[in-house]
């Protein structure tokens, strides 16, 4: 398949089953989700742990730092170098 070669996303989407079947769709989703379950795995982690080691701290203040902890660790482990 060239590059730009379709009328639109429907247009992508019958392609890539026509040629590669089902399976087209879900390739390249192994990195992805292995990824994402990694990331939301440091979220929820900090998201509980945050609020542990402080009274009562601001809900805000604490899903931000459990985003940019869980984003800093998340990329550090799944970036190539």
């Amino acid at each position: 398949m060239q590059m730009g070669g379709y009328k639109g996303p429907v247009d992508c989407v019958k392609q890539l089953v026509r040629t590669e079947g089902l399976k087209g769709l879900g390739r390249g989703m192994t990195g992805t989700l292995s990824r994402e379950t990694f990331g939301n795995a440091l979220f929820f982690t900090f998201y509980e742990v945050i609020p542990a080691t402080r009274s009562n701290a601001c809900l805000i203040l604490t899903v931000q730092a459990a985003a940019a902890c869980c984003a800093f660790c998340g990329l550090q482990t799944c970036q190539p170098r």
